[in-house]
């Protein structure tokens, strides 16, 4: 497994895919994607890498959302090469990812890469399921 940067090209194409898994809508234009590969080259998963905030004028936080069929996709090459973007290249100080409070397998996974809960927002993920930061 190994995750690419989106090109120009086919960024639209991991935006699509987050938005079927996610229901979250991406601005091809205001995001950076990476298409995960298998070894075979077929698409697995995709992340966006979305909402960069600022404080006075450097890179502080980034948002983050991944979607995949089977978690054999995040490979640890696969998150050292995300991480990598978020942390070396951009330089912010942290990640900050949303799940629905009921999506068990999300919040496993985030708090395996030592995601940490830090709140619930009361109907902040679609206008009706609560959000957790």
């Amino acid at each position: 497994m190994r995750a690419v940067p989106a090109t120009p090209q086919n960024i639209g194409m991991v935006c699509a895919y987050l938005h079927e898994k996610t229901g979250a809508t991406f601005d091809p234009a205001m995001c950076q994607g990476y298409a995960v590969l298998s070894d075979t080259g077929a698409f697995v998963a995709g992340v966006i890498v979305s909402n960069i905030r600022f404080h006075e004028g450097e890179p502080l936080d980034v948002e983050i959302s991944c979607a995949t069929e089977s978690s054999v996709a995040w490979h640890p090459d696969v998150c050292t090469t995300i991480f990598s973007y978020i942390f070396k290249q951009l330089g912010c100080a942290r990640c900050t990812s949303i799940t629905k409070k009921n999506n068990t397998k999300a919040r496993a996974f985030l708090e395996a890469l030592n995601f940490r809960l830090e709140g619930c927002v009361r109907k902040g993920y679609d206008g009706h399921k609560d959000a957790l930061i």
